[in-house]
């Protein structure tokens, strides 16, 4: 019998060393789980404080934005005011004529003469700036707006009601033209 308790010694003996391997890889386990949810902590906080600078990286971006924006609006306005600006000043001078004729409305001659040179002054301005008289013979809808059609040669301008201009290849207003019918005048 006393082998049997020896045999029964040594086996609780290696059962509290298998016990005690147990409890060490369970404890090396749990030491593992706790590092790992101490860096899911950490993970989960720098991903919260990424969350927290892209959401104020965000919000700088749209205030830049807003600021680019109203700094374009008024960028814009100053360059319309300075082009008016421009204008007005080129047009002084027109005015300016205008009254001096006004000046000499009782001689009629003189005052002709103020208006033709009031012409002569705003067609030199447009033209200048880019302007042209649209002068075309052959109708063209792209340049022309037919008013009326009476007779002579077919599709041609007879006459310009009123001017048409284009500013670099663009119209800026058709003209307005009566055009021919292709029937001849009744004389």
């Amino acid at each position: 019998m006393l082998y049997v308790d020896l045999r029964s010694t040594e086996n609780l003996k290696m059962s509290k060393e298998k016990h005690s391997q147990k409890d060490a890889k369970v404890e090396q386990k749990e030491e593992s789980n706790n590092k790992e949810s101490k860096q899911e902590e950490v993970k989960e906080l720098t991903c919260e404080e990424k969350l927290v600078e892209m959401t104020n990286l965000l919000q700088n971006l749209q205030a830049d934005f807003q600021n680019y924006r109203k700094r374009v609006e008024k960028e814009k306005e100053q360059t319309m005011n300075f082009v008016k600006k421009n204008l007005i000043l080129k047009i002084l001078p027109s005015l300016d004529m205008f009254e001096l004729s006004l000046v000499h409305k009782d001689n009629h001659e003189q005052f002709v003469q103020g208006v033709e040179m009031i012409r002569g002054q705003l067609k030199n301005f447009i033209s200048q700036e880019g302007f042209v008289e649209i002068k075309e013979t052959k109708f063209d809808p792209l340049l022309h707006e037919a008013i009326d059609a009476v007779p002579g040669e077919l599709d041609t301008v007879v006459e310009i009601v009123q001017k048409g201009y284009k500013l670099n290849d663009q119209v800026i207003r058709c003209a307005r033209v009566r055009v021919g019918n292709g029937k001849k005048d009744k004389q």
